[in-house]
C-alpha cells in the first residue's frame, strides 16, 4: 500500500517516533532538517512502557547495540543501564533469560554468544561495576536474574554449562564467552546471600570453577589471570575448597606465627547503632549511638575465630576494626569526654589520645548552598581571645593554628546527634570569591552573604565565625542538622588539631571495598596459614611471547645480558659477566627461580 498524506509529527517537529516505518510521508517541502541519528533513542524505543503489551523484537540486536552504547562513553553507559533497570528494560532482561527452553540444540551456541553474552557483558563491564551511581540499578537487574528463590539464575546458568560443554567454536571465542558468563555468575553469587544453599546454582558454579582450574593450567597464558581471579571468589563464598593453581614454577611453605590470647568476647553486632557483623555496614566516623555506648568495642583476637568468615574476609575484617580503633576510636573517646561539663576552650591531651579543643557558644548563623561544594554552615563560637584590637586577635589565632582550613571538627549535642564537619573557611568567603559558586537564581543568599562577608575568626569581639562543610551528606544527617532546635548553650564544637580525615578515611573505605569486590592481588599468599602451601606465579608481563629480563645495567662495561623466565637460569652467567659476587648471584638465582 502506498504512503498517504504528510506526517503531522514530522511536519511539526522534524522528527517521527516511527521513523521509516511511518505510513505517512515525511515531506522535505517543509524546509525542516532531516531527523538526526540517535542510536540511544532508537534503542530506548524497544523498551515497553508499563501497562503496554511488549512487542516482539530481535533480542540479539537489542543487547548487542546496548553493549556498543555502553562501550561508547560514560554518560551513554549510565543511560543504557538505567534503561535496563526500568520496567521495560527488566521485561527485556526477563525475556532473554527465559528464552533458553525454546532454543534447540543447534541454536543454543548462537543464543549463548549473541544474546546472553552481550547482556552479561553490559552489566559486568568494568565501568558499570565501578560506578557508584549504578549500584541501585544493578541491584534491581541482579534481583531479576536471581529470580524467586534463585530458580531463574539456576536454570539459565545450568543451561550455559551444558552449552559450553558442547562448544565447537574456537578456543579464543570460548574463553571470551566463558569469562563473561563466569563473571556474571560470580556477581550473582556475591550479591545473594542465599546462593550457597541453592544446590542447582552451586552445581553450575562448580562447573565454572572446575573449568577455570583446567584453563589455569596453561600458566604461561597471561590472559587467564582474570579467570583465575574469578574462580577464587565463588570458590571461597560457596566453600567449595577447590585447589586453584597459580603456577607450576615454585612451591613455598608459608610460615606464620599466631599470638595466643585468653580473652573472650561477644561477636560483633548489637552493641550500638554502628556495631555490625559485616564491616561494609560500619560508618567510618563514629555515630551518636557509638559515642554514647558504654560497652567496649569488639576487637578481633587471634584466639577467637569467626566461623562465618572466610580467611580473606577475616583478614580484612581484622585490619579494618583494628585500624579504625587506632584512629577513629580516639576521636570517639575524645568526643565522649567533651560532653562532660566544661566551659570555654579546653585543650586536652588525654591519656594517649589526640589533643582536643572544645568551643562553647556555638550557634548557626546561616546555611549557604554552593554550586561546586554543596551545603555549608556558617557558625559562630565564643571568642576565646578577648583582646580589644582585631590585629592582636588575628595574631593569636594565627599563632594558635586553630580551626585552620581542612581541620576535622565535630558539632555535638545538636538534636542529640554528632555531626562531623571539615573547616572550609575561617569566616565566610566574600561575594567576589564565591560568586562563581553561588547560584545566580538565589539573590537572597547573595544579599545575606554581603552582610557578613568580612566576618571571620578575629574581626569581631563578640564571637569568632567560620564555615563548616558536613562530612556526611546523607539525608538523615542533614535533616537533623538543619531542623534541630537544640542549637543552645549545650552545643559544642570539638576540634582535633592535626587530625586530617584523608589520613585514615581512604584506607578504611578501601578495606570495605576489598571485602565488597573480593578482588585483591595475591590473596592466596596473604591469607595462607602455617601449614599451607602456596604457588608463586610468573608476572603477567613476563609471560608475553619473546619477553626476557635485561640485566645490562649490572654487567661489566654495559655488556648485553638477558635472561628468559621460560629457560633455565645459570648463576655463573652473573658472576662471569656482572659485578655481582657468588653470594649475590646465588640470591638473585633464588628469587628468579621462584617466579
Amino acid at each position: 500500500m502506498s504512503k498517504r498524506g504528510i506526517c503531522r509529527q514530522f511536519q511539526a517537529t522534524g522528527r517521527c517516533n516511527f521513523g521509516t516505518k511511518c505510513k505517512f510521508l515525511h515531506s522535505d517541502n517543509d524546509n525542516r532538517p532531516p531527523e538526526p541519528l540517535n542510536p540511544l533513542r532508537d534503542w530506548r524505543l524497544n523498551l515497553p512502557r508499563p501497562g503496554a503489551q511488549p512487542r516482539s523484537i530481535d533480542l540479539a540486536k537489542f543487547f548487542q547495540i546496548g553493549l556498543e552504547l555502553v562501550q561508547s562513553d560514560y554518560a551513554t553507559m549510565q543511560d543504557v543501564v538505567l534503561g535496563l533497570a526500568s520496567h521495560g528494560g527488566l521485561v527485556r532482561v526477563t525475556e532473554v533469560l527465559e528464552k533458553h527452553p525454546k532454543v534447540n540444540m543447534l541454536s543454543r551456541g548462537k543464543y549463548l554468544q549473541e544474546e546472553l553474552a552481550p547482556f552479561f557483558s553490559i552489566i559486568t563491564h568494568p565501568n558499570v561495576k565501578n560506578s557508584p551511581l549504578l549500584e541501585k540499578p544493578l541491584v534491581d537487574i541482579y534481583n531479576v536474574i536471581y529470580g524467586p528463590h534463585g530458580v531463574r539464575a539456576a536454570d539459565v546458568f545450568l543451561f550455559t554449562t551444558n552449552a559450553l560443554r558442547s562448544d565447537t567454536h574456537s578456543t579464543a571465542t570460548f574463553r571470551t564467552c566463558f569469562e563473561t558468563l563466569f563473571d556474571a555468575l560470580t556477581q550473582v553469587v556475591l550479591r545473594n546471600g542465599s546462593a550457597n544453599i541453592n544446590t542447582q546454582l552451586v552445581a553450575a558454579a562448580e562447573y565454572f570453577v572446575d573449568k577455570a582450574i583446567e584453563l589455569s593450567l596453561d600458566l604461561q597464558d597471561a590472559s587467564m589471570d582474570s579467570v583465575r581471579k574469578l574462580a577464587d571468589k565463588p570458590n571461597r563464598v560457596l566453600n567449595m575448597g577447590k585447589q586453584i593453581a597459580s603456577t607450576d614454577q615454585q612451591t613455598d611453605n608459608v610460615k606464620t606465627s599466631k599470638a595466643e590470647f585468653v580473652q573472650n568476647q561477644e561477636l560483633p553486632g548489637g552493641r550500638h547503632d554502628n556495631d555490625h557483623s559485616n564491616i561494609e555496614n560500619i560508618k567510618v566516623l563514629p555515630t551518636f549511638g557509638e559515642i554514647s555506648s558504654k560497652q567496649p568495642e569488639y576487637l578481633p583476637l587471634h584466639s577467637q575465630d569467626r566461623d562465618d568468615l572466610t580467611s580473606f574476609e577475616a583478614l580484612v575484617d581484622r585490619h579494618f576494626r583494628l585500624i579504625r580503633e587506632d584512629t577513629v576510636g580516639q576521636l570517639r573517646d575524645a568526643i565522649r569526654a567533651s560532653l562532660q561539663p566544661q566551659h570555654g576552650v579546653q585543650g586536652n591531651l588525654g591519656k594517649g589520645g589526640p589533643r582536643v579543643d572544645t568551643y562553647d557558644g556555638v550557634s548557626l548563623v546561616d546555611v549557604v548552598f554552593l554550586r561546586g561544594s554543596g551545603i555549608e554552615l556558617f557558625v559562630r563560637i565564643n571568642q576565646p581571645f578577648h583582646m580589644k584590637e582585631a590585629a592582636k586577635r588575628k595574631d593569636r589565632w594565627e599563632r594558635s593554628k586553630r580551626l585552620q582550613k581542612e581541620a576535622l571538627v565535630c558539632l555535638t549535642n545538636v538534636g542529640e546527634a554528632h555531626i562531623f564537619c571539615i573547616v572550609s573557611a575561617q569566616g565566610r568567603p566574600t561575594q567576589a570569591q564565591a560568586g562563581n559558586h553561588l547560584s545566580p537564581e538565589n539573590p537572597a543568599q547573595i544579599a545575606r552573604l554581603q552582610n557578613y562577608s568580612s566576618w571571620n575568626l578575629h574581626t569581631r569581639f563578640d564571637g569568632a565565625y567560620l564555615s563548616l562543610k558536613p562530612v556526611s551528606t546523607s539525608a538523615d544527617d542533614l535533616l537533623v542538622l538543619l531542623t534541630s532546635s537544640n542549637w543552645s548553650a549545650d552545643t559544642k564544637l570539638v576540634e582535633f588539631p592535626g587530625v586530617l580525615l584523608p589520613s585514615f578515611e581512604p584506607t578504611l573505605l578501601g578495606l570495605q571495598s576489598m571485602l565488597k569486590t573480593h578482588d585483591t592481588p595475591s590473596m592466596d599468599i596473604i591469607t595462607a596459614q602455617r601449614e599451607d602451601q602456596v604457588r608463586l606465579s610468573v608476572p603477567a608481563y613476563a609471560r608475553a611471547a619473546g619477553f626476557s629480563f635485561d640485566l645490562g645495567c649490572i654487567t661489566r662495561s654495559g655488556k648485553q645480558l638477558t635472561i628468559s623466565p621460560r629457560k633455565d637460569f645459570d648463576p655463573t652467567q652473573l658472576t662471569d659477566q656482572s659485578t655481582l659476587d657468588e653470594t649475590q648471584a646465588e640470591a638473585f638465582s633464588i628469587v628468579f627461580e621462584a617466579l
